[in-house]
């Protein structure tokens, strides 16, 4: 894939190029920037799909205190939780339990800091948040991120996967 952004002056500029991975079930349109009602499958909570179209970008993340990116930068502590309950009224939101309580994140699945939950990994020791679905529609899919790939020919869960070489260079751009 190669990835582009738009110039002050509105030109697309090429910024790299690498691979990347989806979720095992393909893509699905997602609630962004581009049209609704698009030929094909929707995105939904759960469905096995990344989203397809045209999203905001939002900030980075990650566990160190600080990363090399143009964007603005969210450190992550183990009360980072991103809400995928449709039922929440903090439905895909980013949000520390410190400030919402623990009852918020009950049921929630997506905790920030994967390095420090029972099941450890470092697929979100640097990322980004995708803009999709900014209204926080319920059932309409949540906490969509590009994040480090679990590891080659390895599906995500609804995000998009770099290798951590290529989204740090993204990140950098």
């Amino acid at each position: 894939a190669t990835w582009h952004g738009r110039e002050a002056g509105g030109v697309w500029t090429e910024a790299g190029s690498g691979s990347v991975t989806v979720c095992r079930a393909g893509c699905g349109w997602g609630l962004g920037l581009h049209p609704d009602g698009l030929e094909g499958p929707a995105k939904r909570e759960g469905d096995g799909r990344s989203p397809a179209g045209v999203f905001p970008i939002g900030a980075a993340f990650g566990a160190a205190p600080a990363l090399d990116t143009g964007l603005a930068y969210r450190p992550l502590d183990g009360d980072d939780w991103c809400i995928d309950v449709p039922a929440s009224p903090l439905y895909n939101r980013t949000v520390n339990r410190r400030d919402v309580g623990a009852a918020a994140v009950v049921g929630s699945t997506e905790p920030m800091r994967r390095d420090l939950a029972p099941t450890a990994d470092g697929q979100y020791a640097i990322g980004f948040m995708i803009g999709h679905n900014p209204r926080g529609t319920a059932g309409m899919g949540s906490c969509i991120f590009g994040h480090i790939v679990a590891g080659p020919g390895v599906p995500t869960s609804g995000c998009t996967g770099f290798t951590e070489r290529d989204l740090r260079t993204l990140l950098a751009w």
